[in-house]
């Protein structure tokens, strides 16, 4: 596209009392680069206005079972700017594409860049539904992978998930109300070492076992999800008598604590998420580095629906659990939030880096 790069682009910053992005000043193209200058600190960004609509679809396979983590590529047939999303565990995909315009479709098995379908459509001003598409899958790349996931009482973990990591390949598979999950995988390099990994969200534990994935059926029977501690922050807002509560977990989002002490310890709480609907949570916590003493909140954001984080008065957290590197952070705080004025409550078990 640097073909096509203006000689300059509009800057924007995000303004979290709006919870919008605002025009103000401009980048100018210096090699490959824009280069600005700003007013104020906060999230920026390079872009042009344009109007989108959303486009939503379906893949399945020719036997009507969904289509999990294909990339679905469109690219605009005529600026060859393009995008990607990958379908859900329902095969679902979606996401906002330019208006009035001709677009490609691909879909596409990462990480080989096998292109297994392709049609080219056209937007309008509204959004837009291309319905179930169906795939005929080559039986080289397809691996069907089912089994039944149970807790530590043997019980079956109802409506939670699977996550599937081939070390290329990445799905996170949902149980129903049986625990049984069930879910045909695009694989590139057919038979793969797979690490499986069964999750019981409800009391924050997963089991992990390794198998060897072939073209084909895999049952693989009965997953325990009961060994292993899960990453989480729970992070609970009421304003109003309105509450909303963002759920941040491993593996689909990315959880760490690390320390350092400039003046006094201080642990810094850090949630990267990879799920659109979900926030980025930062918080630092003051004291020692133990369960023991006084530990209060230093700074906070939630980066969602527009929060500022400011808390009135000192705030002070719980640390029930504080490991050594590689091990857990645990503990939990409540307290008064302003822009706007509301109550937070937050428990959260994140893995130590440093």
């Amino acid at each position: 596209m640097l073909s096509k790069a203006p000689a300059t682009i509009p800057l924007w910053y995000f303004d979290p009392t709006t919870a919008m992005w605002k025009e103000e000043g401009s980048a100018a193209k210096q090699g490959s680069n824009y280069v600005g200058t700003v007013k104020h600190f906060s999230f920026w960004n390079c872009d042009f206005p344009g109007n989108f609509v959303n486009l939503e679809l379906t893949l399945q396979d020719n036997m009507g079972s969904p289509i999990v983590n294909a990339e679905v590529k469109i690219t605009n047939a005529v600026t060859g700017a393009f995008s990607s999303g990958w379908t859900n565990s329902n095969g679902y995909v979606s996401g906002m594409v330019p208006d009035n315009a001709t677009l490609n479709l691909e879909v596409i098995i990462k990480p080989c860049g096998i292109s297994l379908y392709s049609q080219t459509f056209t937007t309008l001003s509204s959004s837009i539904n291309l319905g179930e598409i169906s795939i005929t899958l080559p039986p080289v790349y397809l691996s069907r992978v089912i089994g039944t996931v149970l807790n530590c009482s043997n019980t079956p973990v109802c409506n939670d998930f699977v996550y599937i990591n081939t070390g290329n390949n990445h799905v996170m598979v949902h149980t129903n109300s049986s625990g049984v999950f069930n879910a045909n995988l695009l694989i590139c390099n057919i038979p793969a070492t797979a690490t499986i990994e069964a999750y019981d969200m409800s009391n924050f534990v997963f089991g992990s076992d390794t198998t060897n994935l072939v073209a084909g059926i895999n049952n693989l029977g009965v997953l325990s999800a009961c060994e292993n501690p899960v990453a989480y922050i729970q992070w609970t807002s009421t304003r109003d008598s309105v509450s909303q509560t963002f759920l941040l977990r491993e593996p689909n989002d990315v959880l760490y604590s690390v320390h350092s002490t400039p003046f006094a310890s201080i642990t810094s709480v850090h949630a990267n998420t990879v799920i659109a609907q979900n926030p980025i949570i930062v918080f630092d916590i003051i004291g020692p580095d133990s369960t023991s003493g006084s530990h209060f909140l230093g700074y906070a954001i939630l980066a969602s629906g527009g929060y500022g984080d400011t808390t009135v008065g000192p705030v002070p957290v719980i640390i029930t659990k504080y490991e050594a590197v590689n091990g857990f952070v645990e503990g939990s705080f409540s307290g008064n939030f302003i822009s706007p004025l509301r109550t937070v409550s937050c428990n959260f078990r994140v893995r130590r880096q440093k």
